[in-house]
């Protein structure tokens, strides 16, 4: 059954359209609504709905625009009503943020961790669902039942971990909808035409990164990738790719024009709120455009115990916000209490007193930040959005002239005629952050002299020795010359003692 609510105050009316005059009471006719319909529905790391836009026919709503959103209307099998209305609008799909279906059943009581049944509609109204829909809204005749566990948003810089294998694209089509096709080795491998669609999306280093997961099967195949428009009649040219044995994430950019290889998010980051604790005690409001909220949602935020912080939210200088407690206005914070200028617009990186029952607060520019306060030290502090960092793994090493990496390195002009430095701590001497090529050749010496080198291992005779990444080998005395198996950045390492040597990629834990 469509689900229409049928109360329109007359008031409203009045202002709504001129043909209504004010003693006069409006309702919905079922016979002048065609509610939207539902299509097909993705679940991955956001919620994806396909729909067919509603139709008012009413006379008094003819000059006015439709708005669509999802509804809420069970959890765990038990019946609810709400109007999840920060859902993102194409006008043919919405989406919701993984963030934001988190958020809305962390407001339910659920926990991160707990896995949850949802059950959701497509939801149009002549209002602005960001202001309330309680004037009047139809539902979908269908709905969509799925399983969702509340999880921490993966952050950037951290590449999360799973099944399979995974192609992460920079989508750039412009395209609402678009699927992956391969055919070369196995035809049709993940299915027919129009191929696969998408998984998920993930912020990663600061892109939104839309995936496609496939199984183990797919190791060793040379395929042929087609992007398509969901088999809407427009297609890009083959992109041919090799999927490595034990390469589960591949990086691309799509764009209208074609199809590249990408440079991957920086890996081994740690993250800056590492153990932070969602809670229910301080929450973020305000007039903020990405996430729909119009003083009418309660923005979640994480907690160390003495900070709380909203973490990558995404900003405009025309949105406005202020802290408060309890989602209740009865304890809130927004700028020090000599502050009139409304909004006041912050200054970035400094912690600021906060005024009770404050101004409201802007940023100086468009962006991502994570909002931070201390309501017991009476302080805010808005930041830039801080993204998972690059871990300082030779935290404590030292300079050292004792061991260092000559070559034939051309990102350094080295021809067998320079040292590389190298760092210690002690025990294991690293030349960090050096970017080779496949032709590049290496070894490390002792004191700046051949006396004493290290190569491969003396059982090797092939020159140059290719390495196997991330593997403590063999150090032979004078052994042969060292390469790596493809170009890119390298932390080179030595343990002279131990006469071993460990070569991977800058960035990789090289764990010592």
């Amino acid at each position: 059954m469509k689900k229409i609510l049928s109360i329109i105050s007359a008031g409203l009316l009045v202002v709504l359209a001129a043909s209504c005059n004010k003693d006069e009471k409006a309702t919905f006719d079922p016979s002048d609504v065609t509610a939207p319909v539902l299509g097909t529905v993705n679940v991955g790391t956001d919620v994806v709905v396909n729909y067919t836009p509603a139709v008012f026919s009413m006379d008094f709503n003819k000059d006015m625009p439709t708005y669509h959103t999802l509804g809420m209307i069970a959890v765990n099998d038990e019946k609810c009503d709400v109007t999840l209305s920060n859902a993102k609008d194409s006008g043919t799909s919405l989406k919701l943020s993984g963030k934001n279906m988190t958020a809305a059943l962390q407001l339910r009581g659920f926990a991160i961790g707990e896995q949850v049944k949802v059950t959701v509609v497509v939801r149009a109204s002549i209002q602005d669902p960001s202001k309330g829909v309680t004037n009047g809204y139809v539902d979908s005749e269908e709905s969509y039942t799925f399983d969702w566990t509340l999880a921490e948003e993966p952050q950037g810089g951290s590449l999360p971990k799973h099944d399979g294998v995974r192609i992460y694209i920079n989508n750039q089509t412009g395209w609402d909808a678009i699927s992956l096709y391969m055919w070369g080795d196995v035809n049709d491998f993940g299915g027919g035409w129009p191929g696969v669609a998408v998984t998920g999306t993930i912020s990663l280093g600061g892109i939104d990164w839309t995936y496609f997961d496939y199984s183990n099967e797919i190791f060793g195949l040379a395929e042929n990738l087609i992007f398509n428009n969901n088999g809407g009649g427009t297609q890009l040219a083959d992109y041919p790719i090799t999927f490595e044995e034990g390469v589960v994430d591949y990086w691309l950019t799509v764009t209208a024009e074609g199809v590249e290889a990408a440079e991957a998010p920086a890996v081994g980051g740690v993250d800056p709120y590492a153990g932070w604790e969602p809670t229910e005690v301080w929450s973020v409001i305000g007039s903020i455009a990405s996430t729909g909220n119009s003083w009418g949602q309660d923005e979640p935020m994480l907690t160390d115990g003495t900070w709380y912080v909203c973490r990558g939210i995404e900003l405009a200088t025309t949105d406005q916000f202020k802290f408060r407690k309890d989602h209740d206005w009865g304890t809130n914070f927004g700028a020090a209490s000599s502050i009139t200028d409304e909004p006041y617009v912050v200054t970035l990186g400094e912690e600021q007193e906060a005024g009770a029952g404050g101004k409201n607060l802007a940023v100086p520019a468009d962006g991502k930040y994570d909002l931070l306060l201390n309501p017991d030290a009476g302080v805010y502090k808005i930041i830039e959005a801080q993204e998972a960092v690059a871990a300082d793994f030779y935290a404590g090493f030292e300079d050292t002239e004792v061991w260092s990496v000559i070559g034939s390195i051309a990102s350094t002009g080295n021809s067998w005629g320079q040292d590389e430095p190298m760092v210690t701590d002690g025990t294991w001497y690293v030349c960090r952050g050096i970017e080779l090529a496949t032709t590049d050749q290496f070894k490390f010496r002792k004191d700046h002299d051949w006396g004493t080198n290290f190569g491969a291992a003396s059982s090797i005779t092939d020159e140059p020795y290719v390495v196997t990444l991330g593997e403590e080998q063999e150090a032979g005395a004078g052994g042969k010359n060292l390469a790596v198996p493809e170009d890119g950045t390298y932390d080179l390492l030595v343990n002279p003692d131990a006469a071993v040597y460990k070569i991977i990629k800058t960035g990789d834990d090289p764990e010592l």
